[in-house]
């Protein structure tokens, strides 16, 4: 299984501060055709280039799905 982690940018609404650009990580099975996506996490952060360089630590890692939230979590 290939597993490829990639950022997918979001349009969110918030009562708060209304309409904002968010940025979540989807995990992606590639060895599958068509490909398959086996966890999202949205609205990681607002920083695009955050959550492009963690996408791609979890893809250079192999992390598996099952720990996204961890590292998520740990990373912000």
């Amino acid at each position: 299984m290939k597993i490829v982690y990639i950022p997918v940018e979001q349009s969110l609404n918030s009562p708060f501060t209304g309409r904002y650009r968010t940025y979540g990580i989807a995990a992606v099975d590639c060895s599958v055709n068509p490909h398959e996506v086996l966890d999202f996490i949205p609205d990681v952060s607002i920083d695009r280039e955050f959550v492009s360089a963690l996408a791609d630590h979890c893809t250079r890692e192999e992390l598996e799905p099952i720990h996204l939230t961890q590292i998520i979590e740990d990373s912000i």
